[in-house]
């Protein structure tokens, strides 16, 4: 790309050149620089895709990808907000400029056609009785519109080219400020900790999403499945079966803010085992530390 973009360059400058050249008296050596440099910028014109209109309507990109995710907590609404604004107004901004920018393109196309059209009329008023001299300047005049024409084109490119560049860069600031509001006010949590034999361990990725904890016995291996009812409390379930012994139970939990960007889970919990000789039940406090992670985890 960055030998088509040197030569786009090249073309421009040359197609300027020769349009400089029409109104300051050049002759005939322009003439075959004209048709090589319309022919690049023709070729250059349709690799990019381009129409043949200066419509602002036909260059419009998708809207902006506003990030629904996240979390309820307000810091991190307020936040995603005010970054959305921001994207709203530098893609507005963006647009404005290349309305103005299709404006300047066609009042300058305008500009020198009618200046090219001047031109034409003088020059057939000097060709006198000579019957090929029409023709002549005829097609120098056609060779005059088309290059105007052209350039204008690769102009509205550039232009239609910087739009979306600047919508992409705003697009970009937005779901960078939307990962960092992530971080500081959603964080993911490495789970730990212990309660007699049974040790905790597990990642959360978002405490307003079902999560599951592991809590490792000597004897087997519970999965605590909590399901929150917001981000700060919740219930949780489990059932495990250790041979002919059924291990099922749940309770309610808490978020407690510990301080330091710490805090952990305080469930309330009761047991049943069922057995075929039998059963019974019981109930305690499980204590869960929650480590905050540096970066969101991939289960968000």
């Amino acid at each position: 790309m960055k030998t088509l973009g040197s030569c786009i360059l090249l073309s421009n400058f040359i197609v300027a050149l020769f349009i400089n050249n029409i109104y300051s008296g050049g002759g005939c050596k322009m003439k075959h620089t004209l048709i090589i440099s319309l022919f690049l910028i023709s070729v250059f014109s349709i690799s990019y895709g381009q129409g043949s209109g200066i419509k602002n309507d036909k260059f419009n990109i998708t809207n902006p990808d506003k990030k629904i995710g996240g979390c309820n907590n307000p810091k991190f609404k307020a936040a995603e907000l005010a970054a959305y604004q921001d994207l709203l107004k530098a893609r507005a901004e963006a647009a404005k400029v290349l309305e103005a920018e299709i404006t300047n393109i066609e009042q300058a196309k305008k500009d020198q056609l009618a200046k090219e059209n001047l031109k034409y009329l003088a020059d057939l008023k000097t060709c006198g009785n000579d019957p090929q001299c029409p023709g002549a300047k005829k097609v120098d005049y056609d060779d005059g519109v088309w290059i105007i024409q052209a350039f204008a084109k690769s102009e509205l490119l550039k232009a239609q080219n910087k739009e979306i560049a600047a919508k992409e860069a705003a697009q970009k600031k937005y779901d960078e400020e939307v990962i960092e509001a992530e971080r500081l006010y959603c964080p993911s949590y490495q789970a730990s900790g212990q309660d007699g034999p049974i040790v905790y361990s597990g990642t959360i990725c978002s405490l307003e999403k079902s999560f599951t904890i592991t809590g490792t016995h000597p004897m087997l291996v519970y999965h605590f499945n909590f399901v929150p009812s917001d981000g700060t409390s919740g219930t949780l379930s489990f059932s495990e079966t250790v041979g002919s012994v059924i291990l099922s139970g749940g309770g309610t939990y808490i978020i407690e803010e510990l301080g330091a960007g710490k805090s952990r889970i305080i469930a309330q919990t009761h047991t049943t085992a069922k057995a075929p000789g039998g059963g019974g039940s019981g109930s305690g406090p499980a204590h869960i530390d929650l480590t905050p992670l540096p970066a969101k985890c991939s289960g968000q």
